[in-house]
Formats: structure tokens, sequence, C-alpha cells
């Protein structure tokens, strides 16, 4: 299994556990303005006051997101150095441009997919990647409108 998948699989695990306990978290502060004498819908607006993208917002999400988006990054630095060592090594022999191919086609991957070879935009891995194979994950990341992520110094942090 390639490293991409692995990554995924490891983040769908993780998002499922931290969007169980956001809604319930969600659930709790709903209750309490109810508790208050709110009517649902009011309980809603005065919740989405503080955290307009609900249980989405939790910082537990964002912090599984930004772990994730960073080691991602990271995968593709490592992939990028390997495709930058296999082309010194094909001008070397005087090979430039030889046997290099084009990105796997998805639809006849093997591996749903996935390849090793090609780099992954962190957001389609952390958000787009969900629909199709998780597409409860995928509608509760949907609400995320902005990426919790910084650079400082050329790097996501």
């Amino acid at each position: 299994m390639n490293r991409y998948k692995l990554l995924f699989d490891d983040y769908v695990t993780e998002l499922d556990r931290a969007r169980t306990f956001t809604e319930a978290w969600w659930q709790r502060l709903l209750d309490q303005e109810l508790a208050g004498g709110h009517t649902p819908e009011q309980a809603e607006e005065a919740v989405r006051r503080r955290w307009p993208m609900g249980p989405t917002s939790h910082p537990r999400v964002l912090a599984v997101y930004r772990r994730f988006y960073i080691a991602c990054e990271g995968l593709n630095e490592e992939v990028m150095a390997a495709q930058a060592r296999r082309t010194r090594e094909a001008e070397e022999r005087g090979h430039a441009g030889w046997g290099v191919e084009d990105p796997p086609d998805a639809a006849a991957s093997d591996d749903d997919g996935w390849g090793d070879e090609w780099q992954v935009d962190p957001p389609g891995l952390l958000v787009d990647a969900l629909f199709g194979r998780r597409d409860d994950l995928g509608e509760f990341m949907a609400r995320m409108v902005f990426a919790p992520i910084g650079e400082e110094d050329g790097r996501s942090v």
C-alpha cells in the first residue's frame, strides 16, 4: 500500500474520532441554550455566533487537519526529492526525459488512484478525497471555510 493511502487512512481514523467528540460537544452547547429557554432555531443561531463552522470549528478537528496537512506536505517533499534524484540520475546517464512516466490514470490504478510517485495537494487529500470514500466525513469537512494553516520561513505551521 502506498504512503499517501496510509496517510489518508490514518487521517480518516483520527478525523472520525474527532468528529464523534466534537458532535457531542456541539450537542452539549445546543442543550445549554435550550435549557435557557431558547427554541432549537435560536439555540443553533446563538451557538453559531461563536462557532460559525459548527463542530468542524472545534480545535480538535483543526488540530487533526493541521497535523495531516503538514504530514502530506512532508511526504510531498520526499516525493519531490526522489523525482529530482531520478531526473539527475537520468541526466547523468544521458537519458534525460526518457523513461519518465506521466502520472498514473486514477481509473486504471490498482490502488484506488493513489500514487507514490506524484505529489498530492493537501486539501485534495484531506477534503476532496473523502468524497466517494467517506462521504459523511466529506460533508463534515466541507463546512470548514478556511484552512487553519500558516506559513513561517516558507514552511506550513
